[in-house]
């Protein structure tokens, strides 16, 4: 994250604090007025045509959009948002979090006008949150239907899983809305994953090395080529009249020509 502690060093002070509680009021507060207004939510989201004509709010409310309709649903929701994006504050510092969140905005903005999508909300930007909060802690247990423990690590596993089936074989519009919420987690964890993935090629032809060496004669007769790996009763003797150390088996350990 050099480049990103650099920007820190110059922006640090713009950050904004508590934007985790900022965005989870708004959205409470524009889910008690959805109450009232059903249709009030739909004046919040993006629609590049009605930004065009003058509704330029729409950049910046469809950030506090309800997640759901059903109240239950909606306090989950916001509950488990918040407790993501205020870890991810405490991990990283508050500029990384603003700068994060404001890279899945601005990508999002940028494309609902280029790309084919009509109407954009929040959804895939906090599905983004989430899979930052598991990457950090992936050993963090959620409750599935309050009842079975799932570590988030599995269940970012899921969702990116659904990310690979909906960008390969959805629309155009869930491919553009997929590519502008992840952005922002490989610019934080590209360089992480890469490291990731070294690792485990080291590791993998590491393993395969001593596996190679492990099916290999620790002792091998210069003569008969016999091993332990033949008999491991064997004993094997190393000459002291050859140079290059070479073991023989007790039967030609005093009948071979010297190197």
């Amino acid at each position: 994250m050099n480049k990103i502690d650099n920007l820190e060093k110059k922006f640090g002070g713009f950050a904004i604090q508590n934007l985790t509680l900022i965005l989870v009021a708004g959205q409470a507060l524009c889910f008690f007025l959805s109450l009232k207004t059903p249709s009030f939510s739909y004046d919040l989201v993006l629609i590049p045509e009605l930004v065009l004509e003058g509704q330029v709010w729409r950049l910046i409310t469809f950030m506090i959009v309800p997640p759901n309709t059903n109240p239950i649903f909606a306090f989950f929701a916001v509950y488990i948002f918040y407790l993501m994006g205020t870890a991810l504050e405490q991990e990283w510092t508050i500029f990384k979090y603003n700068l994060y969140l404001f890279i899945a905005f601005s990508s999002t903005i940028i494309g609902v006008f280029l790309g084919p999508v009509h109407v954009a909300d929040n959804l895939y930007i906090q599905s983004s949150v989430f899979l930052a909060f598991a990457f950090l802690f992936p050993e963090f247990e959620f409750l599935l239907f309050f009842v079975l423990p799932v570590k988030v690590k599995y269940l970012a596993l899921f969702t990116w899983f659904l990310y690979g089936i909906q960008f390969l074989f959805g629309t155009a519009s869930q491919r553009v809305m997929i590519f502008a919420s992840t952005v922002n987690f490989f610019v934080f964890f590209g360089q992480d994953l890469m490291n990731l993935i070294k690792g485990r090629v080291r590791k993998r032809e590491f393993e395969e090395k001593m596996k190679i060496k492990k099916q290999q004669p620790l002792h091998e007769c210069g003569i008969c080529h016999i091993s332990d790996k033949d008999d491991i009763d064997l004993e094997f003797r190393v000459c002291s009249r050859c140079s290059n150390g070479q073991e023989y088996c007790l039967a030609h350990i005093k009948n071979h020509d010297h190197v």
